[in-house]
């Protein structure tokens, strides 16, 4: 019994080594998040630039581009930045139908167009 304890002991204190990972340097990605909801109401998108995976620094937000959703029968849904949490919310509310296409359309400050 006493060898037993030695050792679950010794697995359990044993001596460490760090690893250091040598990790590329990462490409800053423009990262966009949100979620069109059925409910009749404010959208809202994220949209942030990568960080690299060690980077412990929040991610930088993104607050001067221009984004609309468009759906498939022609209209437009714009958005507007309007807090410090980097989220942009519809001008008006809407929703999301069952059935119907839907796609985000966000231009930069540099005049990059992003869709999807």
């Amino acid at each position: 019994m006493k060898n037993y304890l030695l050792l679950l002991f010794i697995f359990l204190f044993a001596c460490e080594k760090v690893i250091e990972v040598d990790l590329p340097a990462p490409q800053k990605l423009i990262v966009i998040e949100g979620f069109l909801s059925d409910i009749e109401k404010i959208q809202s998108v994220r949209i942030t630039r990568s960080n690299s995976f060690s980077d412990k620094t929040p991610v930088p937000l993104i607050t001067n581009a221009q984004v609309m959703v468009l759906n498939e029968m022609g209209e437009i849904f714009s958005y507007n930045y309007h807090d410090s949490s980097g989220y942009y919310h519809s001008n008006s509310p809407f929703r999301g139908f069952e059935n119907v296409s839907y796609r985000i359309k966000i231009i930069l400050d540099d005049q990059t167009e992003i869709s999807s």
